[in-house]
């Protein structure tokens, strides 16, 4: 339980972000980029951010309370 409140968004976003990087690697595009070189770099240089910058504290305290909840029911 506690993974899907916490955990299940990011991974399941991971996964998506992965396929579209190799469609990417593939030239094949994700927002219309085509074999426009650089608009498919620009695309990957931002795709990661996000998974970099994740508020891991601000998640493992969601866990937490989400533990404690789980614990008290």
């Amino acid at each position: 339980m506690t993974y899907q409140r916490v955990r299940h968004h990011r991974g399941r976003e991971v996964q998506k972000t992965s396929r579209e990087a190799g469609l990417l690697y593939e030239f094949q595009g994700v927002n219309g980029e085509g074999d426009d070189l650089e608009k498919i770099a620009g695309n990957l240089q931002g795709r990661m951010g996000w998974i970099w910058e994740w508020d891991i504290e601000g998640e493992l305290e969601k866990a937490l309370k989400s533990l404690r909840e789980e614990g008290a029911g």
